[in-house]
């Protein structure tokens, strides 16, 4: 296998960073507009140690 075949580019590392950047905003979005969704999270992490 060569190098290529295995280590990613650095366009490819951007593109996957800023895309899961994309997601996490748009999940904080609906997650802070829907109450329920708000709702059902806080109880579900409840008793979760902080880190």
């Amino acid at each position: 296998m060569t190098r290529k075949a295995i280590l990613p580019t650095g366009r490819e590392v951007a593109h996957q960073a800023l895309l899961t950047i994309a997601v996490t905003i748009v999940a904080f979005l609906i997650i802070s507009q829907v109450p329920g969704v708000k709702a059902w999270l806080k109880q579900s992490s409840e008793g979760l140690p902080l880190v």
